[in-house]
């Protein structure tokens, strides 16, 4: 393998400034606003032992795990932007070309576009 070819295997990792961003992001989410709805629709989410409404520090474990996710691969993917959803949260990343790293973390009840 060529030293050209290792460089395009190297991943991007995050930087302790980017950490602190995800955290201010995460933060400024109202987990305990989300449980109690996600209790009043009962919704629930599978899991190992069966299904549940989620706790509060599952939430917040769950949607750092997808902004986590999101900020690696807009950093490392090609186009600069990724966005990844599960069980109501959605997570969005894109890398610009000065460094800074563009994140957002929301929870959806509904949406709609007309995309095709």
């Amino acid at each position: 393998m060529t030293a050209k070819m290792k460089c395009h295997n190297i991943m991007q990792k995050l930087t302790d400034k980017h950490y602190e961003d995800l955290m201010d992001v995460l933060d400024a989410i109202e987990f305990q606003k989300i449980h109690k709805v996600m209790h009043y629709l009962d919704w629930w989410w599978a899991t190992e032992d069966g299904s549940c409404v989620p706790d509060i520090r599952t939430l917040r474990k769950t949607a750092r795990s997808l902004l986590t996710e999101a900020c690696k691969q807009a950093l490392n993917n090609e186009g600069g932007e990724y966005m990844t959803a599960t069980g109501g949260f959605r997570a969005e990343a894109k890398r610009y070309e000065d460094g800074f790293l563009w994140m957002r973390l929301s929870f959806d009840l509904t949406d709609g576009d007309n995309s095709l």
